[in-house]
């Protein structure tokens, strides 16, 4: 008996316990209901679930959260129709009882989500937009899964509200969010856009639900809008970082969204201090209700690998600045298509290089005729930095080449203090370094342009070199006989 009892322990710790799966009762289609997070009877299951279970929505619901403390549940999904489920942490009647901001600070939750937070159809509002009351923070362990069935287009939006009521109280080490996976946007095969409105607030005369928010991610994957949605003079950070050491990365293309107000604005840091994973973001429009569309959206490069695109034709999708000191910046091509080669962009404002790594591809379609990504930046400023030049297209070992006025960074018509001087310049060949085999590779300032001259012979792999690889060669074929 001892032992049989002893067989089905380990059996349930090799598939650990079954999660029930939670819902709100009594719910219309078309009705909001008025739930309450802590009332048993206002779930299926006849009681409040724990950090072990799966809560479900789909419904047009307002639950409310009227007790202290921070929800944490297994797994979070909102599913089925189209309608808005909102957690708040009271409705309208009760906030307007409250006769202090301490008073409702001290019940505001915080939520953890120990697997996926994921939504499915209709809207799911962290917090009420619509007075102002947000989550003190929220923590999903896994990834965040906006997917797209049947172009329903859901949108996740998320409110903040710190301990405090300040707007400084969040920070790069006090996070609004912290996604320790990735966050994905599974678009249907239409591309219908997602949105993750973040730091939304609503038009109340209170300020203590506008804050600047500060969101860690793993990365952010596939085809979507994300939008700092906030009516006052807020931002929203957006931090790409692996404190884990296990940066997830991904490839998102889309949309950035500005509301409101020219003064807040829009922040992305690459932060990812083992560089093993690059996030790609490729922003196709930065859409803004205000006059200056240009002073929203800042990047800065720090550690880890950024590729980078803007639709350079479209003046939305120029960034304010854009700050390198360490790291590496990729300019990627717009399509994800390798066998479509468009020339690969970033417009912004400004440009300043302390340090770090820009790669630029040149590409050779033969006759003398190159496609090269670029830069287009008013101004540029800094010195130090790697500039990374990878030859490609029809470019061949032994090739002599002569190009003058390569364009790395143009239309340069405000300040241009950068030190090219103190630049390092390599060209790369099929993962090898010839810049020593060259003639010349100057970089120097042009007009309005920062511009690259290089000469020489793509040189052949050097034969202690190729002997070297044939020795590694015969050396594994040997170790495969025997083997066998």
């Amino acid at each position: 008996m001892k032992k049989a009892l002893l067989y089905l322990s380990l059996v349930s710790l090799a598939f650990g316990a079954h999660a029930a799966e939670y819902k709100m009762t009594g719910a219309a289609a078309t009705t909001p209901a008025y739930k309450d997070w802590n009332t048993p009877s206002d779930w299926d299951q006849g009681a409040v679930p724990s950090a072990t279970d799966d809560v479900l929505f789909h419904e047009n619901a307002v639950v409310r959260w009227t007790t202290g403390g921070t929800i944490v549940v297994n797994n979070f999904k909102r599913t089925g129709w189209s309608g808005t489920t909102t957690i708040a942490a009271l409705t309208a009647e009760e906030e307007s009882n409250i006769p202090s901001i301490s008073d409702y600070l001290s019940i505001a939750p915080s939520l953890l989500v120990n697997g996926n937070l994921e939504m499915n159809q209709g809207q799911l509002i962290l917090g009420s937009a619509a007075q102002s009351r947000g989550f003190k923070n929220i923590t999903v362990k896994g990834d965040v899964l906006l997917n797209n069935p049947d172009n329903a287009a859901p949108k996740l939006t998320t409110v903040f509200v710190p301990d405090n009521g300040g707007v400084s109280t969040y920070s790069r080490t006090n996070l609004s969010m912290d996604v320790g996976g990735v966050v994905r946007f599974n678009a249907d095969s239409s591309r219908t856009f997602h949105e993750w409105a973040i730091n939304r607030s609503g038009s109340g005369d209170t300020d203590y639900g506008k804050v600047n928010a500060f969101v860690r991610v793993g990365g952010i994957d596939g085809w979507g809008v994300i939008a700092n949605q906030d009516t006052g003079a807020v931002s929203s950070t957006i931090i790409f970082e692996n404190p884990d050491g296990n940066f997830k990365g991904g490839e998102f293309d889309g949309t950035f969204k500005h509301y409101y107000n020219g003064s807040s604005s829009f922040n992305i840091i690459m932060n990812d201090s083992v560089g093993a994973n690059r996030q790609v973001i490729r922003i196709r429009k930065f859409a803004e209700n205000t006059i200056d569309h240009k002073a929203a959206i800042n990047v800065s490069v720090e550690r880890g690998v950024l590729g980078l695109y803007t639709d350079s034709g479209d003046a939305t999708s120029r960034l304010a600045s854009l700050n390198i000191s360490g790291g590496v910046l990729e300019i990627v091509s717009s399509l994800k298509d390798a066998s479509e080669f468009i020339e690969g962009a970033v417009c912004t404002d400004s440009m300043n290089i302390t340090g770090g790594e820009i790669q630029f591809d040149l590409v050779s379609f033969g006759g003398g005729v190159y496609a090269n990504d670029s830069i287009e930046t008013t101004s540029i400023s800094g010195a130090n930095g790697t500039f990374v030049l990878n030859l490609g297209g029809e470019f061949e070992w032994g090739e002599e080449i002569d190009i003058s006025g390569l364009e790395l960074f143009r239309y340069i018509t405000g300040d241009n203090t950068y030190d090219a001087a103190s630049s390092v310049i390599k060209i790369m060949f099929e993962g090898k370094d010839i810049t020593s085999y060259l003639d010349k590779v100057d970089l120097y300032f042009l007009g309005g342009s920062i511009v690259l001259d290089i000469a020489g012979t793509i040189v052949v792999p050097e034969p202690a070199e190729v002997a070297a690889l044939l020795g590694l060669a015969a050396l594994a074929f040997a170790a495969s006989r025997r083997r066998k």
